[in-house]
């Protein structure tokens, strides 16, 4: 498993259904959404905003972890949060209502809690305004023993063991990202970029995801069209402008265009294939680490009957034919992205820590797993790419305040 998730905001949405890394909106997390200042890597960044009727903004994984799990998210305040009732808002959880969070306070300060204690573990860590800040969590679940421990720009608060948390007996969390629990006072506002979230599975990406900016590498060419195969309009060429469009462009099935996704009609098992955009053409270099390579698609169904199943393959790196279940959610027919539960994110598990040719295009295959004449479509075809510069500037460290008080 290791790598379950990895996002940058590059889709510039954030779907209901998943649209951008696994992650979901609830809430008012609209105010705002996706923001092109300030951003750390690539092109848009987060923006959680306490503002609205509620004021709950956060975003969930679809990924439920099923094992120890490491979160990491760069965080940006551009002013500190309007004190809630209770002196915290939480900004980052594994299972809000009885877990653990890192929390902010109204002077800027980040701290590690037991949410179902409603303690404090450690001492809190004073951090600057309108500064990237790397931001880090570990969860562990037991009947008998939790765990937690937090860390900011690579620096530990303490590992706390034997946490009380009787209603998180499992290792089988979501995860959420924003304002959440004790909320903030309106208009609360902070940006968030390069997520990444690791299991303890696996033999890499297994622990702390450490240091590392999210790209995007979006399709250039067709590499092969395979009966039935069509955009929108129904052309067989050139039809990968109908999935590289930011954010996707799918509407429904009644009102497609040649831009706007590419579908399959036939009672057949064929698959499209896309080019995508080399490494080096967005920026990559020999001596930078590539930690996590994540392929996906956003997909759904022409109609609201069953839909096909699919799968997807990448080459370089190498990860084998991995089906990707239903291409639809929930037998709804597709509608304009963004506006509800139709199109859905789908992706197989990441390349963690791969070997890459760099000016040699990774190409992403889809295949129809089932043979029947429900229509498949997909409107988004992408790589995450989550790396480590070389030569990386040292981000900056924060200071650990003496004391465990808000």
């Amino acid at each position: 498993m290791a790598r379950v998730l990895t996002s940058g905001a590059e889709l510039n949405s954030l779907d209901t259904a998943y649209a951008d890394g696994g992650l979901n909106t609830t809430s008012n997390i609209s105010y705002g959404l996706v923001v092109t200042s300030p951003v750390r890597s690539g092109t848009y960044a987060y923006k959680f905003d306490s503002g609205g009727t509620n004021g709950n903004s956060y975003a969930i994984t679809e990924v439920i972890i099923t094992h120890e799990q490491y979160t990491r998210l760069y965080v940006n305040f551009p002013g500190w949060p309007t004190a809630p009732t209770g002196g915290i808002a939480v900004m980052l959880a594994s299972d809000v209502g009885s877990g653990f969070a890192v929390a902010i306070n109204a002077s800027g300060q980040l701290s590690l809690w037991n949410t179902y204690t409603n303690t404090q573990l450690g001492s809190a860590v004073q951090i600057q305004l309108n500064t990237w800040v790397r931001v880090e969590m570990y969860a562990h679940y037991a009947s008998t023993a939790s765990a937690a421990e937090m860390q900011v720009d690579g620096v530990s608060g303490g590992l706390f063991t034997n946490e009380n948390n009787p209603n998180s007996t499992t290792d089988t969390q979501n995860l959420r990202i924003g304002w959440g629990g004790n909320k903030p006072g309106a208009n609360s506002v902070f940006y968030v970029d390069d997520i990444a979230v690791n299991s303890s599975a696996g033999a890499d990406n297994n622990s702390w995801p450490g240091s590392g900016k999210v790209l995007l590498l979006l399709p250039t060419a067709d590499s092969s069209v395979g009966t039935g195969w069509t955009d929108g309009a129904g052309g067989t060429s050139g039809i990968y402008v109908a999935v590289d469009n930011i954010p996707p462009a799918g509407v429904a099935d009644a009102s497609r265009t040649a831009t706007s996704q590419i579908r399959n009609a036939t009672n057949n098992l064929s698959a499209y294939a896309a080019t995508m955009a080399t490494y080096s053409s967005v920026g990559l270099i020999a001596t930078d680490t590539i930690n996590a390579v994540a392929p996906f698609i956003v997909s759904g169904s022409g109609t609201a009957s069953a839909t096909k199943t699919g799968s997807l393959t990448l080459s370089n790196p190498t990860l084998a034919k991995t089906s990707v279940g239903a291409f639809n959610f929930n037998t709804t027919a597709v509608a304009t992205f963004g506006t509800g539960y139709s199109w859905r994110f789908r992706y197989i598990a990441a390349a963690n820590k791969p070997s890459v040719t760099l000016g040699t295009a990774p190409v992403l295959t889809i295949t129809q797993d089932t043979a029947n004449t429900n229509i498949t479509e997909v409107c988004f075809v992408g790589v995450y790419v989550d790396y480590t510069p070389a030569a990386a500037p040292p981000e900056p460290v924060s200071v650990y305040l003496i004391g465990s008080g808000l």
